[in-house]
């Protein structure tokens, strides 16, 4: 009886992992072209068009996106409070000797995740973070 017992807890435990193994691969079986060309299929280029973005490849990936530029794009600022997007510390503007409450920066261009940068909030630098 014991062994029985034994056996149907190590089917069992088989019969999950294969399932899960299988659930595994057929996730993994996408190509990163075919990954990319699913990214580019999502988008409403005439939305993004209308909007005024570019369609762009983006990331370490490489995957398509719109990317909307920001009305306010370059203009001084504090915080994002003062931008459509975030404000982001930049060395043609940032003072990064400026006594606390005090930095600027400028708001960024684009809706972009991508890229390196600092966040500038009331008027302090975040740490600098990069976003593959």
């Amino acid at each position: 009886m014991r062994n029985f017992l034994l056996l149907m807890v190590a089917l069992a435990a088989v019969s999950c992992a294969t399932e899960q193994q299988e659930r595994t691969v057929d996730a993994a079986d996408k190509t990163i072209e075919q990954m990319r060309e699913e990214s580019l299929a999502k988008i409403d280029a005439q939305a993004c068009a209308d909007a005024g973005g570019e369609i762009r490849q983006e990331g370490m990936l490489g995957m398509w996106r719109c990317v909307t530029p920001y009305p306010d794009a370059g203009e001084v600022c504090q915080s994002a409070s003062d931008c459509a997007g975030r404000c982001l510390a930049d060395d043609d503007v940032t003072d990064y000797d400026a006594a606390p409450g005090e930095m600027k920066g400028v708001c960024e261009a684009d809706d972009s995740p991508f890229g390196c940068f600092a966040e500038i909030d009331a008027g302090r630098r975040g740490a600098a973070l990069c976003v593959d």
